[in-house]
C-alpha cells in the first residue's frame, strides 16, 4: 500500500492514534507523521479538522451491530445493539466524547438511530412512543457509560469515618452484569409499556 492515502486509511489511523494516545493529542500534523505523510495531503480526502472528527465519529458508528434478523425477537435486537455500543466505547475511549460533540447528519452517521426507530416501530410503538422508548434505551446506554467513565455516583461522596453502610454494595466489579441488569429493567419496561 506504501503511503497512498485513502480516506478510509486516514480514518484507521486517527482512530488508532486516538485510542493510543487520546483525543486531545490528535492533529493533523501528528497523523500525518503516523502515515508517514505531508500534512497538505490529508485535506485531499478530509477537508478540515472537524471533518475528521466527523469521519471518525462514522467510522465507529459503522461498526455498531444492530440486527435486522427477523429472527430475533426486537428486545434482542436491541440488547445486541446496546451491548455492542457499550463495546465500542471499551474499544474506542473517545467514541461517547465525539458521539456528544460532532453535529453531523449524514445518512451513514444516522444509519443507527434509524435502525433502533425502525425496531420499535416494528414492535408496535407509534411514532411518540418509539422515539420516547429510543431516548429511554439511550439515556441508560451513555448514563452507564458516564458513571463507569466517572465513578459510581455516591461511592466518593463520604469521607472516612462516615456512616455509609451500603455503599459498599456500589459497583460489584462486573461490569458486564450491572450493564445486562439495567439493560434488563429497560427493556422489560418497554416490553411492559407496549403491552399495556
Amino acid at each position: 500500500m506504501g503511503n497512498t492515502l485513502t480516506r478510509t486509511r486516514v480514518l484507521d489511523g486517527a482512530v488508532k492514534l486516538a485510542d493510543e494516545q487520546g483525543l486531545p493529542a490528535l492533529s493533523m500534523r501528528k497523523l500525518a507523521a503516523e502515515l508517514g505523510v505531508e500534512a497538505m495531503s490529508l485535506y485531499n480526502h478530509v477537508p478540515s479538522k472537524a471533518a475528521l472528527l466527523s469521519g471518525m465519529l462514522e467510522w465507529m458508528l459503522a461498526a455498531l451491530d444492530i440486527p435486522a434478523d427477523p429472527e430475533l425477537t426486537w428486545t434482542e435486537r436491541l440488547r445486541r445493539g446496546a451491548t455492542s455500543f457499550l463495546a465500542i466505547h471499551r474499544s474506542h475511549p473517545s467514541f461517547i466524547q465525539l458521539l456528544t460533540s460532532q453535529h453531523i447528519h449524514t445518512g451513514s452517521a444516522l444509519a443507527p438511530t434509524e435502525a433502533v426507530l425502525r425496531i420499535f416501530r416494528q414492535a408496535g410503538f407509534d411514532g411518540p412512543d418509539a422515539s420516547r422508548a429510543y431516548q429511554a434505551l439511550i439515556g441508560y446506554v451513555l448514563g452507564f457509560i458516564l458513571q463507569q467513565d466517572v465513578g459510581t455516583i455516591g461511592l466518593t461522596c463520604c469521607g472516612q469515618g462516615q456512616a455509609c453502610a451500603h455503599a459498599s454494595l456500589l459497583g460489584s466489579g462486573d461490569t458486564e452484569a450491572d450493564f445486562q441488569f439495567g439493560l434488563d429493567l429497560v427493556l422489560r419496561g418497554l416490553e411492559a409499556k407496549l403491552a399495556g
